[in-house]
């Protein structure tokens, strides 16, 4: 069992969310940013650390709201949703900078919240979720 913590990270001046897409053993799918969680780690500091070593963000305790915990491939998975104000590019730093090659690639991009069911299909319950938690996070008027 190897326990992980995602994060749906939500742009509100775009109605963005930011996935993962990744290309892999000769598949292409999209994720939710985050990792395994290290011992003596509670799921909070796995999503912070994970994401400043991968995308150099950071992230405050008080940025992540709980959304679901699931359970996919017999390992227990936690996911939160965050919102960032940021306006510059993404780019994958870390392991997976090191790991690149063209049948292995990771690489971030900012989706419309509506589109994370379609997106995400083996997620398609705690997709729905996060798109409906974002969309109450909007200001009245702002679509």
């Amino acid at each position: 069992m190897r326990p992980r913590a995602r994060c749906f990270l939500y742009h509100a001046a775009t109605d963005s969310v930011l996935l993962i897409t990744r290309f892999k053993d000769g598949q292409h799918y999209w994720t939710v940013p985050g990792g395994a969680v290290l011992t003596d780690e509670t799921a909070a500091e796995t999503v912070q650390r994970e994401l400043l070593a991968e995308l150099r963000l950071h992230l405050t305790p008080g940025q992540l709201r709980p959304l679901a915990e699931t359970v996919r491939h017999g390992d227990p998975e936690t996911y939160f949703v965050a919102e960032l104000a940021m306006d510059q590019p993404l780019t994958i730093h870390s392991v997976e900078l090191n790991q690149e090659r063209a049948n292995n690639w990771y690489q971030p991009q900012w989706v419309s919240r509506d589109s994370l069911v379609t997106k995400l299909p083996y997620l398609n319950a705690i997709a729905r979720l996060a798109t409906a938690q974002l969309a109450e996070r909007i200001p009245a008027g702002a679509l």
